[in-house]
């Protein structure tokens, strides 16, 4: 097989003393061609015909060069090739163009058209030809050689500035096929069995993803994908089977390096994720962070930098962003080294040897585009090509080192899980034994209803603790079944909620079950949806506040998926603990409510138990929306319920209303207190004498003070939402409340604190540690004050204080309407925007009568006074003062004086 390597014509003369290029190629006949570089360069690209040739032929001449003077060209150019007379006798008609861009050919005066790496496959005469690194297809054209003619002239266009090393050779028709199928065979079988082993590893990665949903192993198997594709394009064999049709485009990619840049830019990323190094490194994940940002953006504009001509710039970055990303990666390296991490061992070593290969390649890429080193014959490709492999294999065995890690800490948690639900399930039973021995023992305690209630109800909500702890470790350890049965879940739900009316009536809140599905059988399990439905209610009524909404909502999202939501009024969860809400022992930092924070994480796993989604939405201010969805399916036995009666252990007011009964003939006191042992302790020493309620912060108080009116109020200063300062200002300011006296309890005890307190309104002020002597003794103080208020009003004579706007408005109003049979508490409420029970309370604290009373007294007194005057008639004054039937207006009026109207006696 015979080839003709291009050289000057000189050499011919001169090949005494060999290059080094030949004396690799010295089995073969060498046939020097001449090689010619037209001095009129042609900056502009445009195609240059025959006859333009050939009248430079005859107007100026042609200058020739040894070897080592022609280097690589740029540009566009014109090239003359000498035919050597052994070309022509043995009729080599294949003429190798090696990877010019675009290049017309001639053979003296007839032209054999165009061809090129930049045009698509179809437009080249003869396409397939040697395999080229990031070519594919070399550029190659089928001449005619006649015993005349003398030179082949080459027009070269370049559209990326990139330097071309000229190499071309004639072949004959049988040499060149044989070549080519011979150098064909060698790259497919050596790049197939690397691209089949790259594929074969990124699905196994991919499916261990799939099965493990371990992030790394995703990051790798893009890695190794895209390496796959990258060698594929460095061998030409993405060109020669992919981009056939778009080889221009394909070069522009090629040469911006996008698939280098993704594949670097996976690198890094794998890194971080396979060795943790948010954790291990944390100022090195952040720099690698804004370095993959700022590396693309640079190379976005090095590519941008083609289109406005800066070619050669654009082509240096390339190489320039390429040895950066190299070196960031080898610094990175380094570091992760010193960490000393088992794991990361893995990691380094692969890298530094992919590394060693890679740059070793780099430069000597680098060396040859500057002109430094002469190019050379061995086939860098396989250097990097080398290097991956080695690195894959030893990634591949860290992450079999990363998955045994990860087993035996999946087999220490399992042995750890166990260990713990063990603990719960001993730990709940010698919970249940103390907790039935205080439970029996307080059913013999004779008396003292109300305490054996507290008793009762704190060892129920301990034991429910110890009983959500045992269902999250069996959840924890996969020991939880289902006791699915099928039966319609409406009814079921409606039961359940139902079973909180008297919770949320307590409360003063509107409690609702809506339902857009009147029946669905569905399969389910009784006892987990009551502990969901519980946990969701419970938690909506515990956060809303008197007057506020709870409502359940039934819907179906489609055809086989229920939806519960449970929505409240309440005060909300903000935007950065939405996100905590379902995590285990979560507590709002700032709550003041008493828990563990673990309901709602177990209503979450016990839906995922189920087969279910649970989601919440919340706006602080505003309220909550918690929405579970479950599927319907109807595959278990048929059962018809039978509901029980439930009761919850909560504080409830039934205690308020107790104590309200009981001030028909006690003084009600407010008692505002976040600790419970306080509450208790002040309790115990007003339970005796006065009816008790129980406000567990400021707001809580300021709404019990305005629904319930009480005699005196008892609150603490420093509380969680509102501070009793704060209390203090509210309910002096507001009409319904003004009158009552406020006693504000606090450990601080200088002359400012006292200030303070009663300078925000409070009637008087008690320092922790205090004396329940001297408690009661100020409380009864206090309401000696009110008795004496009271006398002032209780007649009906006296005239309200300028100051107290409220008996103003109950005396002006009584008065306008003294005449109207229908003036009754009722109307007085409207008239004073207050609710009956308000006015009421309010009432009968100033004047020491109910208002019914209050309002008989002022007409009684009323009639005396026209009676006195003695201008009218009985029967004139009774419908003056609101009485339609005199009659029984001297009925009345006899039994308020003890005479009959007509016995009263005008003043003298």
């Amino acid at each position: 097989m015979f080839f003709y390597t291009v050289k000057t014509v000189f050499e011919l003369e001169r090949f005494k003393n060999p290059t080094k290029k030949d004396k690799v190629n010295h089995h073969f006949k060498l046939l020097l061609l001449g090689i010619s570089i037209f001095l009129s360069h042609n900056a502009q690209g445009q195609e240059i015909d025959l006859n333009a040739i050939e009248i430079l032929q005859e107007n100026q001449t042609w200058e020739t060069f040894e070897p080592a003077e022609i280097g690589p060209i740029q540009g566009d150019f014109q090239l003359r090739l000498k035919i050597p007379e052994e070309a022509k006798s043995e009729n080599h008609s294949m003429l190798y163009l090696h990877k010019l861009q675009e290049v017309e050919v001639f053979v003296d005066s007839l032209s054999f058209g165009k061809t090129g790496v930049l045009l698509p496959l179809s437009s080249r005469k003869t396409p397939t030809g040697l395999l080229i690194h990031s070519i594919g297809n070399s550029v190659q054209e089928r001449i005619e050689i006649k015993p005349k003619s003398q030179f082949i002239y080459l027009n070269v266009f370049h559209k990326f500035e990139k330097e071309v090393v000229p190499d071309f050779r004639l072949y004959s028709a049988e040499e060149w096929q044989e070549t080519v199928s011979s150098s064909r065979e060698k790259t497919f079988l050596i790049q197939g069995l690397m691209g089949g082993a790259l594929l074969l590893i990124t699905l196994y990665h991919l499916l261990i993803y799939i099965t493990r949903r371990d992030i790394p192993y995703l990051h790798y198997a893009i890695y190794t994908g895209l390496i796959f594709f990258v060698l594929g394009n460095e061998t030409g064999l993405i060109q020669a089977t992919i981009f056939t049709e778009y080889q221009f485009e394909h070069n522009f990619i090629v040469m911006c390096q996008v698939l280098s840049l993704f594949s670097s830019a996976l690198y890094f990323i794998f890194m971080r994720s396979f060795i943790d190094l948010k954790s291990l490194l944390p100022k090195l994940d952040k720099f690698i962070s804004w370095y993959l940002w700022i590396v693309v953006s640079v190379r976005l504009l090095v590519c941008s930098a083609y289109f406005f001509g800066l070619k050669r710039a654009w082509l240096s970055m390339s190489y320039v962003s390429a040895m950066a990303t190299l070196t960031v990666g080898l610094i990175s390296v380094i570091l992760i080294l010193r960490t000393k991490d088992k794991l990361a061992y893995y990691f380094t070593f692969g890298s530094l040897v992919l590394y060693v290969f890679v740059m070793s390649t780099t430069i000597l890429s680098l060396l040859e585009f500057n002109g430094i080193i002469t190019p050379i014959s061995f086939d860098r490709i396989y250097l990097s090509e080398i290097g991956i492999m080695i690195e894959i294999i030893i990634f591949s065995l860290g992450l079999g080192y990363r998955m045994r890690m990860q087993e035996n800490e999946k087999s220490q948690l399992e042995d750890l899980a166990n260990l713990k639900t063990k603990f719960f399930t001993n730990i709940s039973h010698e919970f249940r034994t103390p907790l039935t021995v205080i439970t029996g023992m307080t059913d013999q305690i004779k008396g003292h209803h109300k305490e054996k209630e507290l008793i009762q109800r704190n060892s129920s909500s301990l034991l429910n603790l110890v009983n959500q702890l045992l269902d999250l470790s069996k959840l924890d350890t996969s020991n939880m079944n289902l006791d699915m049965v099928q039966g319609d879940i409406i009814p079921f739900l409606r039961y359940l909620t139902e079973s909180f009316y008297s919770m949320a009536n307590d409360k003063g809140i509107r409690l609702t079950f809506y339902t857009e599905v009147e029946t669905q059988v569905i399969d389910f399990d009784e006892s987990k949806i009551q502990q969901v439905i519980f946990n969701l209610v419970r938690n909506a009524i515990k956060f809303t506040g008197e007057g506020g909404k709870v409502i359940i909502h039934i819907n179906k999202p489609s055809a086989d998926r229920i939806r519960i939501k449970v929505k409240d009024t309440g005060v909300g969860i903000s935007a950065e603990e939405l996100e905590n809400v379902f995590n285990r022992f979560y507590q709002k930092p700032t709550s003041h409510e008493i828990g563990t924070g673990i309901g709602l994480s177990l209503t979450k796993e016990l839906v995922n138990l189920m087969q279910g989604e649970i989601s919440v939405s919340s706006q602080e201010g505003i309220g909550s929306e918690f929405i579970v969805e479950l599927p319907i399916s109807q595959k278990a036995d048929l059962q018809d319920f039978v509901f029980e009666p439930i009761y919850h252990n909560y504080e409830s007011g039934s205690e308020v209303i107790d104590t309200l009964d009981d001030s028909k003939i006690k003084p009600l006191i407010l008692l505002v207190e976040d600790n419970l042992d306080i509450t208790t302790y002040v309790k115990n020493i007003l339970a005796k004498d006065y009816a008790v309620i129980i406000a567990q912060d400021g707001e809580e108080g300021v709404a019990m003070a305005q629904r319930h009116i009480p005699d005196v109020i008892l609150s603490d200063v420093m509380m969680p939402k509102l501070s009793g300062f704060e209390l203090c200002r509210i309910v002096k300011s507001t009409e319904s409340t003004n009158h009552i006296p406020i006693i504000l309890l606090t450990a601080k005890h200088t002359n400012d604190d006292k200030l303070s307190g009663l300078g925000t309104g409070a009637d008087d002020y008690i320092t922790k540690p205090f004396d329940r002597k001297e408690l009661l003794l100020k409380i009864k103080n206090i309401l000696k004050l009110r008795e004496q208020i009271q006398n002032e009003y209780s007649g009906g004579k006296g005239e309200p204080k300028p100051q107290d706007l409220f008996m103003s408005k109950v005396v002006s109003y009584i008065t306008i309407n003294i005449a109207n049979p229908d003036l009754s508490v009722n109307s007085l409420s409207f008239e004073l925007k207050l609710s009956k029970m308000q006015v009421n309370r309010k009432i009968k604290a100033l004047t020491g009568q109910a208002p019914a009373a209050y309002i008989t007294t002022f007409r009684m007194e009323k009639a005396l006074l026209l009676l006195e005057k003695g201008t009218f008639s009985i029967a004139e004054i009774a419908y003056a003062v609101g009485y339609s039937d005199p009659n029984y207006f001297s009925r009345a009026f006899t039994k308020k004086y003890g005479i009959v109207p007509s016995e009263v006696k005008k003043p003298t």
